[in-house]
């Protein structure tokens, strides 16, 4: 009960905080970290199919689910259920998003549930802040300065997240999720900001990721003309091993063929550990079916439609659906008219 308590304040006193994109930090280009989203939090991609974020992101009226998820490729996808157990149990601050589709992505982070971040550790946060009413993504260094049962605390001078940084990934040196951000605050009489985040390596939050998940986790979408290497983790409840898959004679189709890789060679995979897949093709689309989702090689892309002709009519080139042009101006000008005379 102690235990709870303190992480249900900690939480609220920072997720209810006026100051929530990392302001400070340097600017980033959506387009290098596809693996981002946003959806007045932000989220990242797991397993093809959820996204992590906070758990208090679509728990309030202002911040309702579901709600559409922007991807970096312009598009927008809708979830389809929101697990937040952890949340509702004011254990820990955090949510998976879970989607029918799956999410296209060339590139992916891993979590670590292994290393639990020491203080004076420097981490790394990046979100899409509103501090100016538009979802912007930085990212900016802060130092841990606390770890308080499973959450850790970060703080900086400078760099902070404001509202919309709710879910951002916390990253090691290792460029690995170890934490997701809930709020920010600022510290009395030190002039600074911290931040405080739920770490994966927390044993009540790493295993409801994987008995949530249950599944593969990697990048989902690529170009691949030659050979590959693909590495996978494991976010599975149980010890794995994809040779089960590999065997089965659905695991690729289409131009795609395995040609060996850890995965292949070691055998069972422990939750969290990872593997690597070597991948060829010849730049034709091919599917590699990890279960919980596939992997698509050479995406076959819709070429876009033609514009319908419009039979030769000229409007002065107004659209039928839109304004109205002269002759149908006249037409009802001359119905009128007649309507009148009768």
């Amino acid at each position: 009960m102690k235990k709870l308590i303190l992480n249900v304040a900690l939480t609220a006193a920072l997720a209810s905080s006026s100051v929530w994109a990392v302001e400070g930090g340097d600017a980033l280009s959506w387009s290098d970290y596809p693996y981002l989203v946003e959806s007045n939090c932000t989220g990242t991609i797991l397993a093809g199919r959820f996204v992590l974020l906070a758990g208090h992101c679509g728990a309030w009226e202002s911040n309702p689910f579901p709600r559409a998820i922007k991807l970096s490729n312009g598009k927008s996808i809708m979830p389809s259920k929101r697990h937040a157990e952890l949340y509702y149990e004011g254990t820990d601050d955090v949510a998976l998003w879970e989607l029918n589709d799956t999410i296209p992505t060339n590139k992916v982070i891993y979590l670590n549930a292994s290393d639990a971040p020491v203080i004076s550790d420097s981490v790394y946060l990046m979100g899409f802040g509103r501090d100016n009413g538009i979802a912007d993504l930085h990212g900016g260094f802060n130092t841990v300065s606390n770890v308080v049962e499973t959450n850790v605390m970060y703080v900086d001078s400078i760099v902070h997240s404001v509202e919309g940084d709710s879910g951002a990934p916390v990253l090691n040196a290792n460029g690995e999720i170890i934490a997701v951000n809930a709020g920010s605050n600022t510290v009395e009489g030190s002039g600074e900001y911290a931040q405080s985040g739920s770490m994966i390596s927390a044993p009540v939050v790493k295993n409801w990721i994987l008995d949530t998940i249950n599944g593969w986790h990697s990048e989902t979408n690529f170009e691949l003309v030659g050979q590959r290497t693909v590495e996978l983790q494991s976010l599975h409840s149980q010890p794995t091993d994809l040779n089960e898959l590999i065997n089965s004679g659905t695991f690729t189709s289409g131009d795609v063929q395995v040609l060996g890789g850890s995965c292949v060679t070691d055998g069972v995979v422990d939750a969290f550990q990872r593997c690597t897949l070597d991948l060829s093709s010849n730049g034709q689309e091919g599917f590699v079916d990890l279960g919980n989702y596939k992997i698509t090689v050479n995406p076959h892309v819709e070429p876009e439609p033609e514009p319908e002709p419009d039979g030769g009519n000229n409007n002065g080139g107004e659209s039928g659906g839109g304004s109205m042009g002269l002759f149908g101006m006249i037409l009802l000008g001359f119905l009128a008219a007649f309507r009148k005379k009768i």
